[in-house]
């Protein structure tokens, strides 16, 4: 391979700042006539900012949709990271966005990108945001969504032990647990509530996400009727048996007949 020849584009710089190009250090080989054959090595990639190919370019933060308009997208950052919480401890020190930029080390169009969300902030900025507004990032973000059964593991109580204290069976009070009892009374969120040691609201918000959660899971498969019967004979078994080898299964205790 003979030696790598800069194509005249890049000699002085001024043909590539006349073709809205920036010159960057990733070689490209191209071939051509001018380079008799031999490859050479392109430094220019893509449009320069402030070219007018670049300003035909959505910014980044944007992406089209097939109907060629333009939605918004957030960028990868912290989870759950709330922009206005960010909006509204910046307003509780009475701050102007300049000042907690300067004392963030970030710029203002950042920093407003990250209060209407346009933008998420990574760990580092977030802390130094956090530092700056004397408050923790948990504050920044948005509080995650908590379940009875976390209520629960945070006091370190086994569902026994709930369930002695709600006065349910064992039984009872997994399902409620699970969302797979829809109601809870007031006054049985507030027996919990002593036991857990929150009040009753966070109680019954927690019950909430769990009816949730529980609605968002597929429905179990019934095995009965003609389901029953159609596997029963493709396995060529008898329905009762058939029956019984899957509720084994589902115990745990295996498909072998005893």
């Amino acid at each position: 391979m003979g030696p790598l020849h800069r194509p005249p584009h890049t000699r002085g710089g001024s043909t590539a700042r006349r073709s809205g190009f920036r010159l960057l250090a990733r070689p490209v080989l191209v071939t051509g006539p001018a380079a008799a054959g031999r490859p050479c090595t392109s430094w220019h990639d893509g449009p320069a900012a402030g070219s007018p190919a670049a300003l035909r370019r959505p910014p980044s933060r944007h992406r089209q949709n097939g109907g060629g308009a333009i939605m918004r997208t957030r960028r990868r950052g912290v989870s759950n990271f709330d922009g206005r919480r960010l909006a509204q401890a910046r307003a509780r020190r009475g701050w102007a966005p300049a000042q907690l930029a300067s004392e963030a080390a970030v710029t203002v169009t950042v920093l407003n990108q990250y209060e209407t969300e346009e933008r998420v902030p990574e760990p580092g900025t977030l802390a130094r945001l956090a530092n700056a507004l004397g408050c923790t990032v948990e504050d920044l973000r948005q509080p995650a969504a908590v379940t009875l059964k976390d209520l629960r593991q945070r006091v370190g109580a086994s569902q026994q032990e709930t369930a002695d204290a709600s006065g349910r069976k064992r039984s009872a009070y997994a399902m409620l647990e699970q969302g797979r009892t829809t109601t809870l009374t007031p006054q049985e969120a507030e027996v919990l509530a002593v036991f857990f040691g929150v009040d009753r609201d966070t109680v019954e918000a927690a019950h909430a996400v769990s009816v949730a959660g529980q609605a968002s899971r597929p429905a179990p498969l019934v095995l009965e009727g003609p389901l029953l019967e159609g596997l029963a004979d493709h396995f060529a078994m008898a329905p009762e048996g058939l029956l019984r080898l899957a509720q084994r299964l589902a115990a745990g205790e295996g498909g072998k007949t005893r």
